[in-house]
């Protein structure tokens, strides 16, 4: 016995035109708020940036390994 199962689907429903005002209103000033703050906060033509010391802002220091030993940790 063999059994056949098909899915017809047609174009999607429409959505309401009040929807589409609902998201557009919401959407747009995010969208909108986004562009400007790219452009307002964009870091072109900033000036170097002075160490604080705080965190990963901190100068590094170069070194160099001269011994590596071997323990047992049991």
């Amino acid at each position: 016995h063999s059994h056949g199962h098909t899915h017809s689907h047609g174009p999607a429903a429409p959505v309401s035109r009040h929807l589409r005002k609902v998201i557009a209103a919401v959407v747009i000033p995010f969208a909108t708020a986004v562009v400007v703050g790219l452009i307002t906060f964009w870091p072109g033509g900033a000036p170097d940036h002075e160490r604080t010391g705080v965190g990963f802002d901190r100068q590094t220091q170069d070194g160099k390994v001269v011994q590596v030993v071997q323990v047992d940790c049991a």
